[in-house]
């Protein structure tokens, strides 16, 4: 259990043990989910105790060339068609082109296998922030505006009862059908593209607060969620 206090105050933002199965807050590589998930820092990839979206805690640092952490493969990630939240802090430094798309690809399964699962920036005019699962045919929810650089935002990715919603910043961008079986389980490449056989592209920003919940929508639904305002941290206290 994972308690941080300051002058007596707890700063943290409670996530459900039962559901909660990877947290990554960006401070260190370890994973607070209690499911011991380790993560690994690629090419020039960093972690730091400043600079999040708090002003206290921690961040993952990329520079847009070759940085990018991974975690194992897991079937904490087989999802099926069970509810899930997909959460987490990013920060751009700049628009990263690749065949004039955008793929920080910030939470997305390696493989070419289908029942994959991938969350990207596409540079598409008319396109954001993407979520897509391949069952064989690609089924993607999309938000239709590109996020602002030099500046944090907060991505969650609900899926209740089949429907699929992206919200930026505690707003519901996007929303959709999305009752399909992901069941890859495949290793997760965070802050890069990893499809098979593309010219990887890599995350220019900072990442914080990565979480992924499996079997709940944590009660985000509607067209508003409240965003937290501090980390995240086991148990549900007071």
């Amino acid at each position: 259990m994972l308690k941080v206090v300051n002058q007596n105050k707890t700063i943290y933002t409670p996530t459900d043990q039962t559901y909660t199965k990877l947290l990554l807050h960006g401070n260190n590589l370890l994973d607070y989910s209690g499911n011991a998930h380790v993560a690994t820092a690629n090419g020039g990839a960093t972690v730091n105790n400043s600079g999040n979206p708090f002003g206290f805690g921690g961040v993952f640092s990329f520079d847009g060339s070759g940085d990018y952490l991974t975690v194992p493969s897991s079937t904490d990630w087989d999802f099926g068609f069970d509810d899930f939240a997909i959460d987490f802090f990013v920060y751009f430094n700049s628009s990263n082109p690749w065949t004039s798309l955008i793929y920080p690809n910030i939470l997305g399964s390696y493989s070419s296998d289908t029942n994959r699962f991938a969350i990207f920036v596409s540079g598409i005019s008319g396109r954001g922030m993407d979520f897509y699962v391949n069952d064989g045919t690609i089924h993607a929810v999309e938000t239709t505006t590109q996020p602002l650089l030099d500046t944090w935002h907060h991505y969650a990715m609900v899926r209740s009862s089949g429907i699929l919603t992206i919200y930026e910043n505690g707003i519901a961008a996007a929303s959709g059908d999305m009752n399909y079986d992901i069941s890859i389980g495949e290793r997760l490449d965070i802050a890069r593209h990893g499809q098979d056989g593309v010219t990887a592209a890599y995350l220019d920003g900072n990442l914080a607060e990565l979480r992924v919940l499996k079997g709940t929508d944590n009660g985000w639904t509607g067209s508003t969620i409240d965003v937290p305002t501090k980390p995240y941290a086991l148990g549900n206290f007071n």
